[in-house]
């Protein structure tokens, strides 16, 4: 899909004013040491409206993080991350199971040192521990959370683990895995080579039986069966380069991903890959969004996108944006100023009544990072 770009520029300026005062931005926390610190994911959003999320850092243990949730503005630390044979420093959103269960990842910390799987149940506030990471076929380091597949199979990937050794290097390249809930087992799904990607950050999503992601440390988006055979790098266009999210699927099919680095601004932009597994260059970020983007763009109703630049702005703290497909229309809804957020942590969830929550690593009160509503 391509915009004639005189005309979308000049529709980029008035939509990014207009936008902003269509929206109502509200600071909704900003956290201290002792409840958790540097969030780098948005909450998820409970069928109550309650919101769930982790901190990378601070809690009970510095280094640790927490898992919280947050009822209006009422917060609560829910469990602190660290203690012995715990995990610890959570990187990605958790996200629900079919019985209402929180599912999440730490990047580090468990048994063995290389992360973990866990589970909370908000309805008696039990945690436990799911799967330790061992490195080799069972992978080290989830960076982000899992993606719950049709199935009932949840897919991940770690940053480290697989049994090869990275071109280039002494060390692994990370690789896919599945996780059943009912057993806490992983299974290797594909190790990447550093040939075709390495250290990939997003899980990937299930589509008709094929897995779809992008590695984070190199290569390009990947589709992949789910027993792990028949992996295909898809080619990119327009300089796209630095994938590292999750894709997000919309109701025809489409799957739907940021970058952060290529396009015409060299500033990144938005991609589609179509149900005919073809790679698709929509749109490329205005050169004041400086790094980029990261994350996984939400998508509401009408099929619009909701993202966030990690930058931009007056302050260069960061913005907030949505993305209409169907018209061209790019709109900045929210520029941070650093006393309510600094870098607004990948991308962002959005509830049925079109409301947007997200969080920033660092900026509010305490410059801990925040959490933030975004309403219509």
């Amino acid at each position: 899909m391509k915009f004639d770009k005189t005309a979308l520029a000049a529709m980029l300026a008035f939509a990014c004013a207009a936008g902003a005062q269509a929206q109502t931005f509200e600071l909704l926390h900003s956290f201290k040491s002792e409840e958790g610190t540097n969030p780098t994911a948005p909450p998820v959003i409970a069928a109550d409206g309650t919101l769930y999320g982790v901190t990378l850092v601070g809690g009970q243990q510095p280094f640790a993080g927490t898992l919280y949730r947050l009822s209006g503005q009422a917060f609560a630390v829910l469990h602190p991350f660290g203690s012995a044979g715990d995990g610890s420093q959570p990187m990605g959103s958790p996200a629900f199971d079919r019985k209402g269960r929180l599912v999440g990842t730490t990047s580090s910390g468990g048994t063995l040192g290389m992360g973990t799987i866990w589970v909370f149940d908000p309805r008696d506030g039990s945690y436990r521990v799911a799967h330790d990471f061992a490195g080799g076929a069972d992978g080290a380091a989830p960076f982000e959370g899992m993606n719950l597949g049709s199935n009932g199979t949840w897919y991940g990937a770690t940053v480290g683990g697989g049994l090869s050794v990275c071109s280039g290097s002494n060390r692994p390249c990370g690789m896919l895995f599945s996780f059943d809930e009912k057993t806490s087992a992983v299974a290797l799904v594909h190790e990447f080579s550093g040939t075709d990607g390495k250290a990939p950050y997003g899980a990937p999503v299930l589509r008709k039986g094929k897995l779809y992601g992008a590695p984070g440390g190199g290569g390009t988006p990947y589709v992949v069966d789910k027993d792990g055979t028949n992996f295909t790098e898809i080619p990119v266009t327009d300089g796209a380069v630095s994938f590292g999210s999750s894709l997000a699927l919309d109701a025809k099919g489409t799957l739907w991903g940021v970058v952060a680095l290529g396009g015409t601004n060299a500033t990144g932009g938005i991609f589609s890959i179509k149900p005919s597994g073809h790679f698709h260059w929509v749109f490329s970020f205005p050169a004041d969004a400086q790094a980029g983007s990261s994350g996984v763009p939400a998508i509401d109703a009408s099929g619009r996108l909701y993202g966030t630049n990690i930058s931009g702005g007056p302050a260069q703290a960061g913005q907030v944006w949505r993305f209409d497909p169907k018209t061209g229309e790019f709109v900045v809804l929210h520029r941070f100023a650093i006393t309510d957020g600094r870098y607004p942590a990948d991308g962002v969830a959005i509830d049925a009544s079109g409301a947007i929550y997200g969080t920033t690593e660092q900026g509010g009160d305490f410059n801990g990072g925040t959490v933030y509503a975004i309403r219509p």
